[in-house]
């Protein structure tokens, strides 16, 4: 894990603010980690590293988080945004449960991969003392179950599966060293575009694109949170996974995960695992396509949206990628991050 730093906070205030909707009659909720309801919540910047943080998790998620009780056979995804995080949970969940796709299409994911930073966090809230243990988890209550992540992972039976957005740095101290942990990274031009779709489109491309690179998006450093991860990749318990592996030889990286989680697969769990991953599978999935949880809308159709490598051709002009060339360039350099790629 990265060495322990005592971070501050700073109130933030973004040049663009995403359309991320909130539910019927409330009004809309901002980026980063943890839903904002009843209207955009303060956000906060670290220092050092400019990580984007909402107030709710800087007051009262992040030591809980890093004091949360971890069991050794946890399963942990850590992305930054839009890296294909959806695609990698449900490959390593479905490796992790001896490719039980019957299981993986009828339960919603969320129900069996909660999403930790999506708790609220702070003053008690709508929806927020439910005893979440009474609930039925089906499609009407999936909404609820995510409000209160934090208390529905800590009820989970073993092995849990975690997602989250967060870096390194703000995870338990002593992750890499009881849990397995699955990063996976990706160009970030293509990251950038994804995103743009992912909060409807809430400015002119080349407009978001400058708040992007300037640090205004969630997680705010990119190249800070791949930096942590990269610089561990060698730990035991870290599989460091770029999302352009993953469309160049699916096959590949389902068996490093199964290797890293100790799992074996006969050549026919492999072929029903590779078409259950298949993008126009995923599609058509409704438990992984979060339907209930993001409907689609005019600006954003689906969540799953192209799964591409190199849409950025599509919307960068050739000025705009030549600025971003040299950012990246210069970032790789710094944090000596290698492997990175589909973005020249």
């Amino acid at each position: 894990m990265p060495e322990h730093i005592s971070y501050t906070f700073e109130e933030f205030q973004p040049s663009i603010r995403p359309k991320f909707p909130g539910p019927p009659g409330q009004g809309p909720r901002s980026n980063g980690p943890g839903p904002n309801r009843g209207g955009p919540r303060k956000q906060m910047k670290s220092i050092p590293h400019g990580f984007i943080l909402n107030e709710g998790f800087v007051n009262v998620g992040s030591e809980k988080i890093r004091k949360m009780a971890l069991r050794p056979d946890d399963v942990w995804i850590v992305t930054p945004p839009k890296c294909g995080t959806t695609w990698m949970q449900e490959l390593s969940w479905c490796v992790g449960h001896d490719v039980d796709l019957e299981t993986a299409k009828q339960v919603l994911q969320f129900y069996r991969f909660p999403f930790l930073d999506f708790n609220r966090w702070g003053p008690s809230e709508e929806g927020k003392d439910v005893d979440i243990t009474k609930l039925e988890k089906n499609k009407e209550n999936v909404m609820t179950f995510m409000h209160n992540s934090f208390e529905y992972i800590e009820s989970m039976e073993s092995p849990r599966f975690i997602k989250t957005h967060l870096p390194l740095c703000f995870l338990p101290e002593d992750l890499l060293k009881t849990c397995k942990v699955i990063y996976v990274a990706r160009n970030v031009k293509d990251v950038c575009v994804s995103w743009f779709y992912h909060q409807r489109q809430p400015a002119p491309f080349d407009q978001f694109a400058k708040a992007f690179r300037n640090g205004e998006m969630m997680p705010g450093n990119w190249f800070e949170h791949m930096k942590q991860a990269w610089e561990v990749r060698e730990e035991d318990n870290m599989q460091f996974v770029w999302y352009e592996d993953m469309k160049e030889d699916i096959r590949d990286v389902i068996r490093k995960i199964a290797n890293h989680l100790g799992k074996t697969m006969t050549e026919d769990d492999m072929e029903a695992l590779v078409k259950h991953l298949d993008i126009d599978q995923f599609k058509a999935n409704s438990s992984v396509n979060k339907t209930q949880e993001m409907p689609s809308t005019a600006d954003r159709p689906s969540f799953i949206r192209k799964g591409i490598v190199g849409d950025w051709k599509n919307h960068f002009t050739q000025e705009e990628s030549k600025e971003w060339d040299s950012w990246i360039t210069s970032e790789l350099e710094r944090t000596g991050i290698q492997g990175m790629r589909g973005w020249e």
